[in-house]
Formats: structure tokens, C-alpha cells, sequence
């Protein structure tokens, strides 16, 4: 798997052009780096290669799913453009809050969109109503769910934009529970303790295919279980295809406690994506 922090080059032509300014733009908000992205704090470099791993799974889809074949390039490029902005907030929300969670700074799905919509970062190429529609797929993709009177002439675009991410930050979490424990974030593990074993009713409701509320999370292994229900939200049969093929669950299921059942999670979750990656 690759590693986040490992060199990502940049497409050439206008896509390049593109990741190099939202690498300006990140840059920008800690001028003490002096423009070296290597002596960015760990969690400000991650998130940066995390939405170039987002552009990238973004546009996977996009070219291998049903779905997706009857979409022009114009609207494929829109797809892309949700993708690379998807995440523009976090970087003053590291800088002014020293944290990623929402709940202790601002919800950072409209905060990028208004950093969109207030020209703070620049895509020139997009018409006034195109710009819109990238905004409105960036202001949902962090929410529990797409709002049911969200135009469906544009759900494809937010639909994408959840997957890519839900994918990618699968990657992320793998990474993190590589470390070794003193180097993890308490961000990402919800801020909740490090216990041995998990809570039975979390398991009993991820096996019977009931959705976890985060709420019941009591400990770091009830947040691994309920990584496993992430399939259930996923939008395509390329994002299905795609986590089979990098086995993107295969490898986070290392993680998880030892448990009778445990295996039976596992299971559960990949029949969930083969059925979900057969459908045409």
C-alpha cells in the first residue's frame, strides 16, 4: 500500500497545474515551512496526499463504473474538481484550531465550499453554475447522508465525492494503526481508550448488518468494527471493485481483536462487496 508521505507526482498538462496550486494553497497557511512540503506537520502533509489519493479513486470510478459511461468529459472534469476541493478547509483548520475534528472548530465541508464560493482558492475554468454544483457536492460529502431534495441531476457528483474519500481515508487508518502506538492521533481514534477486546453489542450490530451509531463507540476496537459497515455506504460498483482490488479491507481486518465472530465480520463485509461490485 502506499504510504502517504511517500513522493506522489503530480499529473503534467492542466491536471498538474492544478495540484500544484492547491499544494500552494495548503503551503500558504504555514509560511514557517517556507514552501517545503517535508517540514509540514505529519497531519497537514497526510491530508495533503490524501486528496490527491481522493482525485485519484475519484477518477478510477468515473471511468469504470455503469454509471459513470454516459458522462462527457465536461462532467467528469466536474467530478474531479469536487475531489481536489473537497478538503480545502482543513488546512486553516489545523492552523487556527490545531485540530481535524469538527465538532471543536467548524464543519469542514462548508467551509471549503465557502472557500470556494469566496474565491479564496481559484479554479478559473468553471462556469458561475458549475462552481455551484462543485460547491453544493463539497458542502455534503461529510454529512451522515446525501439531503433527500439535493437536485438529482447532480447526485453523481456527490455520490463520488463520499466514495473517494470513504476509500481513501480507509488508507489513512491503515497507515495510522501501523504506527507504533505512541506516534497515533487521538483524532483518529475518536479520542476514546485504547481497551482490550470490544463492546458485544457493537459487534452484534455490525454482524446483523444494523447501522452503529457512533454513539455506542466505547473503545478503539468498536471504531475498527465499525469500519467494516463503511461498504453499506458506498455508491458504485467501482468502488466495490476498487477496494477488492487493492484489498483495502483485507488489510485493515489485521487490526481487529481477536474475537470468535471476529472472522465472521470480515466475511460479511467482503460478500457485501462482491455483490456490491458485480452490479451493472
Amino acid at each position: 500500500m502506499k504510504n502517504y508521505l511517500d513522493e506522489m507526482p503530480y499529473p503534467s498538462g492542466f491536471r498538474g497545474e492544478l495540484e500544484e496550486k492547491f499544494l500552494s494553497f495548503a503551503l500558504g497557511y504555514f509560511p514557517e515551512c517556507g514552501g517545503e512540503e517535508k517540514l509540514l506537520p505529519f497531519i497537514v502533509r497526510s491530508k495533503i496526499h490524501h486528496t490527491l489519493d481522493v482525485c485519484r479513486i475519484g477518477e478510477y470510478i468515473m471511468e469504470n463504473d455503469p454509471c459513470w459511461k454516459k458522462s462527457g468529459q465536461r462532467e467528469k472534469f466536474i467530478g474531479y474538481c469536487i475531489c481536489l476541493a473537497h478538503d480545502l478547509s482543513r488546512f486553516p483548520q489545523y492552523r487556527n484550531f490545531h485540530t481535524l475534528r469538527d465538532e471543536l472548530s467548524f464543519d469542514h465541508g462548508k467551509k471549503s465550499s465557502e472557500i470556494l464560493r469566496e474565491k479564496e482558492f481559484l479554479i478559473p475554468e468553471l462556469s458561475g453554475s458549475e462552481l455551484q454544483k462543485v460547491c453544493r457536492a463539497i458542502e455534503v460529502h461529510n454529512k451522515k447522508s446525501i439531503p433527500e431534495n439535493y437536485p438529482e441531476e447532480e447526485l453523481l457528483s456527490a455520490q463520488l465525492v463520499r466514495d473517494a474519500d470513504k476509500l481513501s481515508i480507509l488508507k489513512v487508518v491503515t497507515e495510522h494503526f501501523m504506527l507504533p502506538v505512541e506516534e497515533r492521533s487521538k483524532d483518529v481514534e475518536l479520542n476514546v481508550p485504547d481497551l482490550p477486546g470490544c463492546t458485544e453489542e457493537v459487534l452484534k450490530m455490525a454482524l446483523s448488518g444494523r447501522g452503529v451509531p457512533y454513539t455506542a463507540i466505547r473503545c478503539v476496537n468498536d471504531f475498527k468494527i465499525i469500519v467494516f459497515q463503511w461498504p453499506g455506504d458506498l455508491n458504485f460498483a467501482s468502488s466495490a471493485k476498487y477496494a477488492l482490488e487493492m484489498d483495502l479491507f483485507g488489510r485493515f481486518a489485521s487490526f481487529l481483536p481477536e474475537h470468535p465472530e471476529m472472522p465472521l465480520l470480515v466475511e460479511k463485509t467482503m460478500n457485501d462487496l462482491r455483490f456490491l461490485a458485480e452490479k451493472r
